[in-house]
């Protein structure tokens, strides 16, 4: 599946990581906003993820991806980080979910990595 099938299910541009300067999380709509969001390069949807407060969330991703290296990162920061390095540009969408909650939000994440089978999440067990 791919990036069709994201923005038929309601999920807008956010903003991108072309470069270690790229700040997708500035966009004003997320501040505090629950939804899901996913990571996309080319048309291929690699990341799936669900987060209370959104733009927290793709804070984290940037600082941990670029900035602090203290701590141990996950696959997806790694990813985030290689593909820059390598001039690869990671589009994030996202979809916000007014009053949701990690028990609302969490059957959704999971249905969107059942469906897409995102290379960069580590599914957990999920099939």
């Amino acid at each position: 599946m791919s990036l069709s099938v994201l923005l038929e299910n309601e999920f807008v541009h956010v903003g991108s990581w072309r470069t270690v300067d790229c700040l997708p999380h500035k966009a004003a709509w997320l501040k505090y906003q629950p939804g899901l969001y996913a990571f996309v390069v080319g048309s291929t949807v690699m990341y799936v993820g669900r987060a209370t407060v959104l733009h927290r969330r793709l804070r984290n991703y940037s600082r941990r991806a670029f900035r602090d290296e203290k701590r141990a990162l996950r696959s997806a920061h790694t990813n985030i980080a290689l593909s820059v390095a390598t001039a690869v540009e990671v589009v994030v969408y996202a979809k916000i979910a007014p009053g949701a909650n990690e028990v609302l939000l969490d059957p959704l994440e999971t249905d969107l990595i059942r469906s897409f089978q995102p290379a960069w999440n580590g599914t957990h067990g999920i099939r």
